[in-house]
């Protein structure tokens, strides 16, 4: 958003006249004015249908065992799909209300997959760890076409938390025995779940990578890369962090366990595919932006890592590892910098700030923790933040001030 200060600076530079500056200010105020009653509005109705729908799952829920079974079906689909229909009227029928219908549409969404368990539950079908990985399948299949149907965002972002909730659940279950999870969670299988995580989040990315050969679907593809390339980088991060790496010290080389293993056939079933994608979304992508490219370049990557981590990990590896996920971690920070810069894209640099700032803190807490009292680790940390916040918030807005000068179409 283009502020009064920019519009001033412009004004005093010469790039624009005083007609100039007294329009784009009125239009400035206008827009922040039509944007802050869209964000109340939508921000008010959307409380409301989520109350609604809470409301009326409760209504099923506490009242269980007095309603027959066919009456909490009724109820329970009338919500959902009463909230499809009338979101649908508002943002696409009549097209008076899109950001209420927007709403709607998100709520039948939740309510979906909440009917989805409640109606399992009248059937008893819910009762093991199988049966909710099923159930969580039907909801992220459920809410799909919506998706794509009206290409909403906020749907898309549900669909990738359900995606790796899925994977997860499915990956806890498949590989330990179902009734009795908790005794398998040794070192060896955290980092079998760590491993597993990047490699999801991958194919995640390099599935999101693929919707841009179509322009429709660029915007959806784009909500899925993000998602899988933050959840990836998390991982590589807490891989980064000496206190995760000392619980992973002892972990078993994967041939000590048997060529048979089902983990193992997990990792390249998920990873295998996720490889390839992404060396062809690198190579063939529609969008040949270096922001695309760079993060096509990580991925592949932590795909890397986390696949190499996996098959020769062992006693006596651990340090290697620490210092190269360390390092691939840096470097990929470095390179989000590097490319937020070059392209004058606020967005990628505060990433990369967020992510920097999360290391430094957790470097802080990793090398002087035993060096300091408490009261001076936390003073010393303290005013550390504080001084480095004050700096970045200042380099922040000399950016943001030389991008938006360079390009008057930049929303930040």
């Amino acid at each position: 958003m283009i502020d009064q200060k920019q519009i001033q600076e412009w004004l005093q530079s010469g790039t624009i006249d005083q007609k100039q500056a007294t329009k784009m200010l009125s239009d400035a105020m206008q827009t922040k004015k039509e944007e802050s009653s869209g964000k109340f509005v939508t921000s008010i109705v959307s409380l409301g249908s989520v109350l609604f729908g809470i409301g009326a799952v409760l209504f099923v829920a506490l009242n269980w065992d007095g309603i027959s079974d066919f009456f909490k079906i009724i109820v329970l689909l009338g919500v959902t799909f009463g909230s499809y229909y009338l979101g649908y009227v508002l943002a696409y029928q009549k097209q008076n209300y899109p950001k209420v219908g927007a709403a709607l549409i998100f709520l039948g969404a939740l309510l979906f997959g909440a009917s989805t368990f409640l109606i399992a539950q009248i059937y008893n079908m819910n009762s093991s760890p199988r049966s909710m990985y099923i159930l969580l399948g039907i909801w992220l299949v459920g809410i799909l076409p919506l998706v794509y149907g009206f290409l909403s965002k906020a749907i898309a972002a549900l669909a990738s938390v359900l995606f790796f909730a899925f994977i997860f659940l499915v990956f806890m279950v498949e590989t330990t025995a179902a009734n009795d999870i908790f005794q398998y969670l040794d070192s060896r299988f955290l980092l079998d779940t760590l491993v597993v995580g990047i490699v999801s989040g991958v194919m995640l990315f390099s599935i999101g990578g693929s919707h841009n050969i179509s322009e429709k679907f660029k915007p959806i593809g784009r909500i899925y890369m993000l998602a899988g390339l933050q959840i990836s980088l998390f991982i590589v991060f807490l891989l980064s962090i000496e206190f995760i790496s000392d619980i992973l010290g002892d972990r078993r080389y994967v041939g000590e366990r048997g060529a048979s293993d089902i983990v193992t056939i997990w990792v390249l079933a998920l990873g295998i595919p996720s490889l390839l994608l992404s060396i062809a979304n690198l190579f063939f992508s529609a969008v040949k932006t270096k922001v695309v490219f760079a993060e096509n370049i990580a991925a592949i990557l932590m795909l890397a890592l986390a696949l190499l981590l996996f098959f020769f990990s062992g006693p006596g590896t651990h340090m290697m590892f620490l210092v190269l996920f360390t390092a691939a971690f840096v470097g990929i920070i470095l390179m989000m910098l590097y490319i937020g810069y070059q392209n004058m894209d606020m967005t990628v640099v505060n990433k990369a700030s967020f992510w920097a700032t999360l290391f430094i803190v957790a470097k802080y807490f990793e090398w002087f923790w035993g060096t300091f009292n408490p009261y001076l680790f936390f003073m010393v940390g303290g005013i550390i933040l504080i001084m480095g916040g004050i700096a970045l918030e200042k380099k922040r807005k000399e950016l943001k001030a030389r991008f938006a000068a360079a390009n008057m179409g930049y929303h930040g």
